[in-house]
């Protein structure tokens, strides 16, 4: 028999077999202590101080963006701390990592150097404010030479950049910057909309108006520092799941209320419905106590205890009721009382899906008074909006079929959506409108007051975007301006 050998291990061998024992050891031990501090460090995010009712409101973190960034904490399992602070220092503070992240803030190149930026959060839409008697600024470009209020370090101070001859004038504050637009101490201020809107009705500065078209609109993110790539996954991730979910849209849904248009309608509102409440909620009380009371003492009062009981649901009831008039309210055009452009872009966002699921036609008609300005000069406003009323009472009659609508678009401008019309039927409604008006015989420096119309008509698809499709009946109405104004022109699909 052969004697059995010992088998021993070189000692190569053997310190290759510990080398990997310990990197095994020790990227485990990386990966649980990174599992904790995930899990237990409070996720810290910035925002502007200045961006109520979005990030800030009444000395405190609170407002839309806010609440996305606590929905975004609870789905990925982390704590969320938002602090408010000038923006320049923000910036710099999560450059130094004294925070993660900054809130509701736009991407642009020189950010882009700077931080990573998550998915898309919050549709930003920057307006210019004007005072209420100007009336020659639609856009950046009819403010050269003037002075226009703009935040440090902002989105909108990046905007102007590419206007030279356009005077940057940075802010101290909202509060002050409206009130120097009402002073004519500057000629502009360019903004978010609902931050604008938000500070005049909060500050109460009258003679101020918002355009309606937005020189830009983008979307927001939540911006890291680059390379913290750990954390912009896990904002990405719950960015995700809140809008798989649908809380996203929850979100947004109970701020929608605190958009200008009705904000300060709603504060009034709110005032009166308070002391109705407070009325509603004392009777029911003492409804209450008298009821243990009464069937303590007498059975037979419960009769009179249901009678009071119906009395107040009656009231809720009216109470609800109120509420649903005044949210239409908020969607009307106080001068012409038809639908205004807020209501009209909700109703043709629902089309546009239901359409593009259906396959059916879907008509959008661009309606513009022919020197209606020319018009408020000869005549005064007064005598304008009378007939900006005939004219949209008139334009209301045309339409018949169920799910049209007429709508005010801004100044002198009318949108009309038509639901299952070809180009051909929908060029055929517009022209029945044109000769309505022209039969108005409502008379102008020019002769009879008329209107030139854009038609556009499609089958929604995925190739075409909503905005595009409404361009497209907006160059038709400048097509038939160019041709000499009172006529219809269809634009014509490639």
């Amino acid at each position: 028999m052969k004697p059995i050998r010992n088998k021993r291990q070189s000692p190569s061998h053997f310190r290759k077999r510990i080398v990997i024992v310990l990197i095994v050891l020790f990227v485990g031990l990386f990966f649980v202590s990174d599992i904790r501090f995930v899990k237990n460090e409070p996720l810290v995010l910035i925002g502007n101080r200045d961006l109520a009712p979005i990030v800030y409101d009444d000395g405190q973190a609170n407002g839309v963006a806010v609440d996305l960034a606590e929905a975004i904490g609870e789905v990925i399992d982390r704590d969320v701390t938002v602090k408010t602070m000038d923006w320049e220092e923000a910036q710099q503070r999560v450059l130094t990592g004294e925070a993660d992240g900054l809130l509701h803030i736009n991407a642009d190149t020189e950010r882009q150097e700077l931080f990573s930026f998550s998915e898309d959060l919050l549709l930003s839409e920057f307006v210019i404010f004007t005072r209420q008697d100007n009336r020659d600024v639609n856009g950046l470009e009819d403010l050269n030479g003037t002075s226009v209020g703009v935040e440090q370090s902002g989105y909108p101070y990046r905007l102007i950049q590419s206007y030279e001859a356009i005077k940057p004038t940075v802010i101290e504050n909202w509060k002050t910057a409206f009130r120097q637009l009402a002073s004519g101490e500057i000629e502009a201020i360019l903004v978010d909309r609902w931050i604008g809107e938000y500070e005049l009705a909060k500050s109460r500065v009258t003679g101020i108006q918002a355009l309606d078209q937005p020189v830009d609109q983008t979307y927001s993110s939540i911006a890291v520092k680059k390379g913290n790539d750990v954390v912009l996954r896990q904002l990405n991730q719950g960015i995700r799941e809140i809008k798989d979910s649908g809380k996203l849209v929850d979100i947004l849904a109970s701020w929608s209320g605190e958009r200008v248009v009705y904000l300060t309608e709603n504060r009034l509102n709110r005032y009166l419905l308070f002391g109705v409440i407070t009325i509603l909620s004392v009777a029911i009380l003492s409804v209450v106590f008298v009821m243990i009371h009464l069937r303590k003492v007498n059975q037979g009062l419960e009769k009179e205890v249901r009678r009071r009981t119906h009395e107040l649901e009656e009231k809720n009831r009216e109470l609800k009721k109120l509420n649903r008039q005044l949210e239409k309210i908020s969607l009307v055009d106080k001068t012409t009382m038809i639908p205004n452009r807020r209501r009209f872009d909700m109703e043709i966002e629902k089309s546009w899906a239901i359409k593009k699921q259906e396959q059916e036609f879907l008509a959008v008609i661009m309606i513009d008074i022919d020197y209606f300005k020319d018009f408020n000069d000869q005549y005064g406003h007064i005598a304008g909006d009378k007939y900006l009323k005939k004219v949209a009472q008139t334009l209301q009659s045309v339409i018949s079929n169920p799910g049209d609508i007429v709508a005010r678009y801004g100044g002198e401008e009318f949108i009309v959506q038509l639901l299952r019309q070809d180009h051909s039927q929908a060029k055929a409604v517009a022209e029945k409108m044109r000769m309505a008006v022209r039969d108005l015989n409502i008379k102008n420096h020019q002769g009879l007051l008329t209107i030139s119309l854009g038609v556009s008509a499609v089958i929604p698809h995925d190739d075409l975007t909503l905005e595009a499709f409404i361009h497209e009946a907006d160059m038709a109405l400048y097509q038939a301006k160019e041709s000499g104004r009172d006529c219809v022109v269809v634009f014509e699909q490639n």
